[in-house]
C-alpha cells in the first residue's frame, strides 16, 4: 500500500509540474503575441507615413500631375 501512495504521489508532482510548464508556456505565448501587435503596428504606421511622404514629394515635383500619374 505505501508503494501506491508513493507511485501516486509521484505522479501528481509530475502532472503539476507539467501544468506549471503549460502555464509558462502559454505566458510566453500571450506576451510574444502582444510584443509581434505591437511591432507591426509601428511598422504600419512607419509604412503609412513613408506611402504618405512618397507621395507629397511626387505631388511636390510634379504639381500639375494628378495624383496617381507617373509622368510630368
Amino acid at each position: 500500500m505505501h508503494d501506491l501512495r508513493d507511485v501516486s504521489g509521484s505522479i501528481l508532482d509530475q502532472v503539476a509540474n507539467l501544468t506549471n510548464k503549460f502555464e509558462e508556456q502559454a505566458s510566453a505565448l500571450v506576451n510574444t503575441t502582444r510584443i509581434m501587435e505591437a511591432t507591426n503596428n509601428r511598422l504600419e504606421g512607419t509604412a503609412e507615413e513613408r506611402r504618405a511622404m512618397l507621395a507629397s514629394n511626387d505631388r511636390g515635383n510634379c504639381p500639375s500631375a494628378p495624383k496617381q500619374s507617373k509622368a510630368c
